[in-house]
C-alpha cells in the first residue's frame, strides 16, 4: 500500500513538472478535490523561471543600451573637442605675475631682473 502511494506521488510531480494543470493530475490520479492536487503546483518552477529570465533579459538590454549610449556620448565629445581645437585660435597665455621676493623688490634692468638688498 505505501509503495502505491509512492508511485502516485512520483507520477504527480513528473506530471506536475511537465507543465500539466491541476485539473489534468488530479483527473489522472482519481483525486477529487484541488487541495489534494495543489501539493504538485508548487513543482512548477518553468513560469518562475521563464519569468526570471524574462527581467534578466530586459536588465541586460537596458545595460546593454545604456553602455552603447555612454559610448557614442563620449565619441561625440571627443570629435566635438578635436573640431573646437582645430578652429580656436591659438592665443598665448595670459602674463603671469610673480610674488615679490623674500627680503627685497626686484628692479628690472636693461635685460635681466637684478635684485636689491
Amino acid at each position: 500500500m505505501a509503495f502505491q502511494s509512492h508511485i502516485r506521488r512520483t507520477m504527480g510531480f513528473y506530471m506536475a513538472m511537465s507543465g500539466l494543470s491541476d485539473r489534468l493530475i488530479g483527473g489522472a490520479l482519481g483525486q477529487t478535490t484541488a487541495q489534494a492536487t495543489n501539493v504538485y503546483a508548487r513543482l512548477r518552477t518553468e513560469p518562475v523561471r521563464a519569468a526570471m529570465l524574462t527581467g534578466m533579459n530586459a536588465l541586460t538590454m537596458a545595460k546593454d543600451a545604456a553602455v552603447a549610449d555612454a559610448k557614442k556620448a563620449a565619441r561625440a565629445a571627443k570629435r566635438k573637442g578635436k573640431a573646437a581645437a582645430m578652429q580656436a585660435p591659438v592665443t598665448p597665455p595670459p602674463p603671469t605675475q610673480r610674488p615679490p621676493a623674500a627680503g627685497g623688490y626686484d628692479v628690472w634692468g636693461p635685460s635681466h631682473t637684478t635684485r636689491i638688498r
